[in-house]
């Protein structure tokens, strides 16, 4: 079963909205797989929260957010 970490930066570039979130998880729900939402509180939060769990329980993790999220994420799961 595939499990999904959903990383949100809501203070990211255009700012995805929470509908387009809701959106995501809607249809997550419907397909049956399972899924956390997680949205960065401030600057460096995924790397402060994440980096001492690994591994996570997750199959999959979904990055919402700009270039930066991306590669504060990047930093963390593949060093």
């Amino acid at each position: 079963m595939r499990n999904f970490l959903i990383l949100h930066n809501p203070t990211a570039g255009k700012r995805i909205d929470s509908k387009r979130i809701v959106r995501l998880t809607d249809r997550l729900t419907a397909e049956g797989f399972e899924w956390t939402l997680d949205q960065s509180l401030y600057p460096n939060y995924f790397t402060e929260k994440y980096s001492e769990l690994l591994p996570l329980p997750y199959t999959d993790i979904i990055i919402c957010g700009g270039d930066g999220t991306v590669h504060e994420v990047v930093n963390i799961f593949w060093r």
